[in-house]
């Protein structure tokens, strides 16, 4: 459980769209909690005020106004949780009881070789943690161990987890790391354990198996929400792991961050990946892991940075925090918001309509040639009758016939 941190932590994408939600990566001041980290967070509110977990073999817990303003964890009392053992979640239920879960590792399963094997507890606290009551391992894969692996950490088992609790349902949901048996087991896997046996988990928590929850905790078969694609007993493993689950309530979606071990010796950190699933009940309906941050630290958690919010539960706003340390943080949107947000195209003016060539105009009308005036007419011959007169001439007038000579007188 306790690795280097590896120093590259890049940002790869400003924004990051699955499902229709977007989450972007903001810089913030530096922050570096007061303890070491070794493992996913672990935080809850009590009287007014943030506590969390912090483990590197041996609990301790921390307490402040937020998580930018933590005190120097305080020793607690394990209470009967076998040692090393690393707290990686917590949760206040209403009436005031705090449960939590631990990761410890089994030392020794393989004589002389330098591997353990991991499994999954639950704990319980009256007084806010300080003193803890141990129920018992919920969730281990301890018979099919591989003491020839060569990820250089774990033979196999289940661990490096986060539990989160669906009020839908009515059940708490694990998300945890499958180290042990085909490579078709191993990678993320999910179980999950009813909310009326939170105080007597162990033999109550069922896994996820081949569509349907069907398997013990103790000891069952597991189907992967993310298989990896090289197995955790070779050199140059390729896989998720080390889950951390929160339920977003700007989003009304799950989230889940996630490392990504490729592909060499040493368990080295290839990216952040995140997902997002609105029903736990569905494994499959968690989204296609997609990179937020090339390289970084192990342990990536979202802490909501509102009173009330914690590694499991967060707002529009999340401080991402890597292994102890945070310099960015995490803004999601809805589709909603993506929609309004994104700029409109400007409106394309119509194209100027082109101007129609002036027509040419018409040829002028042939004027009607004038008329040939009539040649005159020829005199009639001597002794021709006169022509008629025409309608519109006027008859000549009768020449009068002298008056007859007077008779004479004598």
């Amino acid at each position: 459980m306790i690795r280097w941190r590896h120093i590259l932590l890049t940002l790869v994408f400003t924004a990051h769209y699955s499902f229709g939600q977007s989450v972007e990566l903001r810089p913030v001041e530096p922050v570096t909690m007061p303890v070491a980290v070794d493992s996913n967070a672990a935080s809850f509110w009590k009287d007014g005020q943030f506590h969390m977990f912090s483990s590197t073999g041996t609990p301790v817990l921390s307490s402040g106004p937020g998580p930018t303003q933590l005190s120097p964890g305080e020793p607690i009392d394990l209470g009967g949780i076998p040692e090393p053992a690393w707290i990686e979640s917590a949760w206040m239920s209403p009436e005031g009881v705090l449960f939590v879960w631990y990761h410890h590792e089994q030392m020794g399963l393989c004589g002389d070789v330098k591997l353990n094997v991991p499994q999954i507890g639950a704990a319980v606290s009256y007084d806010g943690g300080r003193t803890l009551v141990n129920l018992g391992i919920v969730l281990d894969a301890t018979n099919t161990r591989n003491c020839a692996a060569q990820n250089g950490y774990f033979a196999g088992g289940h661990g490096d987890f986060s539990v989160t609790y669906n009020e839908r349902d009515g059940y708490l949901y694990f998300y945890f790391g499958t180290y042990s048996g085909e490579v078709s087991e191993q990678g993320v896997s999910v179980a999950r354990m009813p909310y009326e046996a939170r105080y007597s988990p162990a033999g109550a928590v069922e896994k996820w198996y081949n569509g349907g929850w069907s398997e013990p905790g103790l000891g069952g078969r597991v189907t992967p929400v993310f298989p990896a694609k090289v197995s955790w007993y070779e050199a140059n493993t390729d896989s998720f792991w080390g889950p951390s689950v929160h339920w977003n309530t700007h989003l009304q979606q799950y989230v889940m961050l996630l490392n990504h071990a490729c592909c060499d010796t040493g368990w080295p950190q290839e990216g952040i990946y995140i997902s997002y699933n609105p029903d736990p009940a569905n494994p499959s309906g968690w989204s296609e892991p997609r990179k937020i941050l090339e390289g970084g630290a192990w342990y990536p958690a979202a802490i909501g940075t509102g009173e009330g919010e914690t590694d499991s539960v967060a707002g529009k706003t999340a401080r991402l925090w890597v292994r102890g340390f945070s310099d960015w943080e995490l803004v999601f949107s809805t589709p909603e918001e993506m929609q309004a947000s994104e700029p409109k195209p400007p409106v394309e003016p119509a194209p100027p309509v082109a101007p129609e060539p002036p027509s040419e105009p018409a040829p002028p009308a042939d004027p009607t040639p004038p008329a040939e005036p009539a040649p005159p007419a020829e005199p009639a011959p001597p002794g021709a009758p006169e022509p008629a007169p025409t309608p519109d001439e006027p008859a000549p007038e009768a020449e009068s016939t002298p008056p007859p000579a007077p008779a004479d007188p004598s």
